[in-house]
């Protein structure tokens, strides 16, 4: 490809999001970096889009990437460390928990880089796609100088909320465990909702019966509904019991031919619980919470934060954040691992999908 009577190799991807990297990463060149934000944002408002943010994180992605094609002399949107194979994996590796991400790569073997790079990009399908998506509101830029000329990356991120802050402590708490049998017709599928909240979905077995086991914290009398699925988002309750300690009671009356609770047995016991927390500023979005890729419908959604308490034998490897992105999708924002620890903590996370389906 020709730009501005320059030779500008290209090379762009389009990948779906650790700790920042022991070793710090390249400072660059903050005087090309600022020009290559403001020609890169000049094009965005060319085509009605909204300017990109400058991030810290990606920036720091961006520059060890540069840095290792330069001494590589090669645009590779991989890496000889199987670590850092992805952007994605390079994100994470710098500190930065979004899943969706970008990239795009060119070698300037000239003394003007900015403007010929975005050009370049923008006369490249793949680039343009990139630069011009209106998903993407970060971006971070990395220069380094090679043998054969300046190497630069632009790593975009999709960064629809603000996170506050995200993370885990350790407690123990006296609980107590309801073992809990169910009985109805055969295969019916039944959700059971612990004080108006999501807890278990079950289903009937061949012999119209299920088991369920919950938790509750001592001390509290919560009221435990059981509803049958009518659709995906819609269960018709079947019945409603107290979970007293002292004697579970029915409250009222049964709906006829419906799957019901037909015994519940209460042990107190001591347990270790681990709870996280993951706060964002509020901007209206409804947050989905998963763990290991599952929806968590357990999850306590509250103004922007999201809180899940689980055994702490029972740790989860990963936790997702997502946004609703209509009745039934849910698109994900940020990705953590679950790192064992007193307490556990949660750092940037690995590759995933941008669009993943919520109950």
């Amino acid at each position: 490809m020709v730009a501005a009577g320059l030779t500008l190799l290209l090379s762009s991807a389009l990948a779906q999001s650790g700790p920042a990297p022991a070793d710090p990463a390249p400072e660059g060149d903050p005087v090309l970096e600022r020009r290559l934000l403001a020609e890169t944002n000049e094009a965005r408002r060319a085509h009605g889009l909204d300017p990109l943010v400058h991030d810290p994180g990606l920036a720091r992605a961006a520059r060890a990437h540069a840095a290792e094609n330069a001494v590589r002399g090669v645009l590779d949107h991989g890496s000889p460390d199987p670590d850092r194979a992805t952007v994605g994996m390079r994100v994470a590796e710098a500190g930065v928990a979004l899943v969706e991400v970008g990239e795009n790569l060119a070698r300037m073997p000239g003394p003007e880089v900015a403007g010929p790079a975005v050009a370049g990009w923008l006369a490249s399908p793949s680039h343009r796609r990139n630069l011009l998506n209106d998903a993407f509101s970060h971006v971070g830029f990395g220069t380094a100088v090679g043998a054969d000329g300046t190497y630069v990356a632009q790593v975009f991120g999709a960064r629809p909320l603000a996170r506050a802050e995200a993370f885990a402590d350790r407690t123990t708490e006296a609980t107590v465990a309801w073992a809990i049998e169910l009985d109805g017709p055969p295969g019916e599928e039944t959700m059971t909702f612990l004080d108006e909240r999501p807890a278990e979905a079950v289903v009937l077995g061949p012999d119209g019966r299920a088991d369920l086991h919950l938790d509750v914290p001592a001390g509290t009398v919560p009221r435990l509904d059981l509803g049958v699925r009518v659709d995906d988002v819609t269960y018709r309750r079947s019945d409603r019991i107290v979970l007293d300690p002292d004697g579970w009671r029915r409250p009222g009356a049964i709906a006829p031919g419906s799957s019901r609770f037909a015994e519940a047995r209460a042990t107190p016991r001591t347990r270790t619980i681990v709870r996280f927390e993951l706060r964002y500023l509020a901007n209206g979005a409804a947050l989905v919470l998963y763990a290991d890729g599952t929806h968590r419908p357990d999850a306590e959604i509250e103004d922007g934060t999201a809180r899940l308490s689980v055994p702490a034998d029972q740790l989860p490897s990963e936790l997702g954040v997502a946004i609703l992105d209509g009745p039934s999708r849910a698109r994900m924002v940020e990705r953590f691992t679950v790192v064992p620890g007193d307490p556990p903590s949660l750092r940037p996370g690995r590759p995933s999908i941008v669009l993943e389906d919520a109950p």
